[in-house]
């Protein structure tokens, strides 16, 4: 957009791109700069030409710019949480973005959306803090939907997200360093099995002998137990898996006794307690951190290794490659959609 002075008449002119890519100019009928600027901007035509340059100049977006909405960012991201659950994206994956952008609004203090910079955007992803170049891409990743959600409703024009990437530079060898979790032996897994708490001790079974993630053996339901198989759609992916009970890589028969030892407190899930804190946004979280300090506790040493719930997916994976299974058929055993994936779960 250019204002300038008509030589002959005083008059001001402002001239802007239209969406067909021509330059259109219009009077704007005052020999004062100060107010030509003034009626520009009241014009709303800088947005405009904007919104036409990214060739999204609809009537929405001119309603939306001549209206001057300027949303309120508490209302964009509820909009944006409904979006994703009628798009069926997964809770645990709602609640931790949204988790990322409440914390990017508070230490920011945004109030709509439209307050938004690039500078905001990458000081939050480049903070000086400990986070790992996952987490902080996750950050960038979080904030980058919630923008383009608004995009999309004509809420804001240009994505000021773009361009914006972790500073690697800034970031300690640790940082950068994905974190490998080994896999458990089967001694740790006696171990564990044996001293462990009730929920822990079952969990060490099922995650052993069928590589299931802590949140799938949390929300467990007795209609998961057919007779011969174990039928479980994975929380991550909504994956159906499908696990015969006699498998010789599945405990042979093993897991029968486990389900028996699974205490009948509530009509539909195998451990109400546990369905509970994963069904509560607020607690999942810390499902890890309980078996951590279990861990640590049971066996330190496993601990300092760096040994997690999630080592046991790692063992079952490296333990069925070692047996002879292909990757194909292991991939279909853990629920992963590629064999790249379950590649680097193994360990053998």
């Amino acid at each position: 957009m250019k204002i300038k002075k008509d030589t002959k008449t005083g008059y001001y002119h402002v001239s802007y791109m239209a969406a067909s890519g021509k330059t259109i100019t219009r009077s704007l009928k005052t020999k004062s700069r100060k107010e030509a600027e003034m009626l520009a901007k009241e014009a709303k035509i800088e947005k405009i030409e904007t919104a036409a340059k990214v060739d999204a100049l609809t009537k929405d977006t001119i309603a939306s710019i001549i209206s001057d909405k300027n949303k309120p960012i508490e209302e964009v991201l509820s909009e944006y949480n409904k979006f994703r659950e009628l798009k069926c994206h997964s809770v645990h994956s709602i609640y931790s973005e949204e988790s990322n952008i409440n914390k990017f609004i508070r230490d920011y203090d945004i109030k709509s959306i439209s307050d938004i910079t690039k500078e905001q955007i990458y000081d939050f992803a480049n903070n000086q803090d400990k986070g790992s170049l996952a987490h902080r891409n996750k950050r960038i990743t979080s904030v980058r939907g919630l923008i383009s959600y608004a995009i999309a409703n004509a809420y804001i024009l240009v994505d000021p997200s773009y361009g914006v990437v972790v500073d690697k530079s800034k970031l300690a060898h640790g940082q950068k360093e994905k974190r490998e979790q080994p896999p458990f032996n089967k001694r740790d897994y006696l171990k564990l099995r044996k001293h462990c708490p009730y929920f822990w001790s079952i969990a060490c079974d099922f995650g052993w002998w069928t590589g299931l993630r802590m949140s799938d053996i949390a929300i467990m339901e007795w209609a998961s137990f057919d007779g011969d198989h174990l039928i479980v759609h994975t929380l991550k992916t909504d994956t159906r898996i499908v696990l015969p009970l006699d498998d010789e890589l599945i405990g042979g028969g093993i897991l029968r006794d486990t389900i028996a030892r699974i205490e009948p407190e509530d009509e539909k899930y195998c451990f109400p307690h546990w369905a509970w804190m994963y069904n509560n946004e607020k607690r999942r979280s810390t499902l890890p951190t309980y078996f951590a300090r279990v861990l640590k506790r049971v066996h330190p040493v496993a601990y300092e290794e760096g040994k997690r719930f999630h080592s046991f997916r790692r063992a079952f994976v490296t333990r069925c490659k070692r047996e002879g299974k292909g990757l194909e058929d292991i991939a279909v055993m853990v629920g992963h959609s590629s064999t790249k994936t379950t590649e680097i779960y193994d360990a053998s």
